[in-house]
C-alpha cells in the first residue's frame, strides 16, 4: 500500500517460534539495517483466534489453515507496520526469504529458523501485495486508517 507521496507500507509479524527462541531483537535489527522505518510496533502480543482467522482468511479450507491459526495463537508475536520510500512489500519479502526455511539463504530472516519444523513455523510473516498490506494493517492497527484516507498526519511521530 502506498500513500500519495509513493511511500509504501507493509505489515510484518515476528512469529511465536522466533520469539520463543529469542530472535526478536535480531530480526528487528535486520529490518532496521535494511532501512525500513518502523511506523508502529507492538511487542509480546498474543493474537486471538478470530483475528488470526480473519488475517489468514484466504487460506480457509486448506489443510494447513487450522494448524497455522493454532500456531499463531500459541505464543507471543511482535507485529509492526513498516515503511520505505518505495518497494517496502517486495523488499520485506526478500529479506524474509522463502516460506520453506530450508530454502532460505544466509542473511534472510527465515534462514535463522531451525529445519525440520512444519512449514508455517518459519519465524516471520510479511504482506504479499499492496491489497494484503492494506487489509492486514487495517486488521492489526486500525488506528492507522489515516494511511489509507490521504489525511495528512505525522505517522509514528510524537
Amino acid at each position: 500500500m502506498s500513500d500519495k507521496t509513493g511511500r509504501q507500507y507493509t505489515l510484518g509479524i515476528i512469529k511465536p517460534d522466533a520469539i520463543g527462541l529469542g530472535f526478536r531483537g535480531v530480526i528487528i535489527d535486520m529490518i532496521a539495517s535494511h532501512r525500513f522505518e518502523i511506523i508502529a510496533i507492538e511487542h509480546y502480543v498474543t493474537l486471538d483466534r478470530e483475528l488470526v482467522e480473519e488475517h489468514y482468511a484466504e487460506h480457509r479450507g486448506r489443510d494447513y489453515f487450522d494448524p497455522l491459526c493454532s500456531f499463531m495463537c500459541s505464543g507471543h508475536v511482535t507485529r509492526m507496520v513498516l515503511s520505505k520510500e518505495s518497494n517496502a512489500i517486495a523488499d520485506l519479502r526478500e529479506l524474509a526469504g522463502p516460506t520453506k526455511v530450508w530454502e532460505a539463504p544466509p542473511g534472510k530472516i527465515r534462514a535463522l529458523a531451525p529445519n525440520g519444523r512444519p512449514i508455517h513455523e518459519n519465524f516471520f510473516h510479511s504482506s504479499d501485495s499492496p491489497e494484503s498490506a492494506k487489509r492486514e494493517i487495517m486488521l492489526h492497527f486500525p488506528e492507522l486508517a489515516h494511511l489509507f484516507t490521504g489525511e495528512t498526519e505525522d505517522i509514528g511521530k510524537e
